[in-house]
């Protein structure tokens, strides 16, 4: 068996929440990662530290490493964007890097630098619920092409500890299910879901909704990535579901 699958099953494995970390970590370690954090928070509580709906872990800060975020948070976080947009992993300091720069991405980068560290892969794992993702950071001299030859060994890994932590927690009772609909849609959001439901095209649902076709686009990968689906016919089924056509 390959080394990579051999330390996917030490983290499903893991008989403790803190096991399944450790296994991560050694794992990473031999692929030239240092620190690593995941989280889990509802679309419509990202920035509620308190919530019993959201979880959080990493290797190199005391408590929750998110409080230190400036009040800005989410929307001054540009990797909260990419999250919604994105479903295969991605580096996340190109992602701070780009413009325009917000309090939130400058600080990072700096926390970032201070930890020698280069290369950072976010794996995206969220469902209709969560946001959910594995971070894994790269310290030292490794080349561009070594960092990304490790993408798809590290996105097998975070997938195996995020499934041991989401499971952990619903066991411990630290991890409440939603009572409602799960999906937090902004009017904006619904307004063009229930467009695509009747079939509308992007230029369509612009004018109907008096935007732009960029607008439409925009909304529309949101929508995408917080109903877990990456086609119109699909999206239009959970408008379905969820009483919007």
């Amino acid at each position: 068996m390959h080394p990579i699958h051999n330390d996917e099953r030490a983290i499903e494995r893991a008989e403790t929440l803190k096991d399944a970390e450790a296994a991560f970590e050694a794992a990473i370690r031999k692929l030239g990662f240092r620190y690593f954090d995941y989280a889990s928070m509802w679309f419509d509580r990202l920035s509620d530290v308190k919530a019993s709906v959201r979880f959080t872990a990493n290797n190199y800060f005391s408590g929750d490493y998110l409080s230190y975020f400036p009040t800005d948070f989410p929307n001054g976080d540009p990797a909260v964007a990419a999250l919604m947009a994105r479903t295969v992993p991605f580096d996340y300091l190109e992602v701070l890097r780009a413009p325009p720069a917000s309090a939130t991405s400058l600080l990072q980068l700096a926390i970032l630098k201070a930890y020698n560290v280069r290369y950072a892969w976010i794996v995206p794992l969220s469902t209709p619920t969560a946001m959910q993702f594995v971070s894994s950071y790269m310290q030292g001299a490794q080349t561009p092409e070594e960092f990304r030859a490790t993408r798809a060994p590290i996105q097998l890994l975070s997938a195996a500890l995020m499934d041991r932590a989401v499971a952990w927690h619903k066991a411990a009772g630290t991890f409440e299910e939603p009572n409602e609909t799960p999906v937090a849609l902004t009017k904006e959001e619904t307004a063009c879901l229930k467009l695509v439901a009747r079939g509308c095209t992007n230029p369509m649902i612009a004018e109907q909704l008096a935007i732009s076709a960029n607008t439409v686009r925009y909304h529309l990968k949101k929508v995408f990535a917080k109903l877990g689906v990456s086609t119109r016919a699909e999206a239009a089924a959970r408008a379905a579901e969820l009483k919007l056509d």
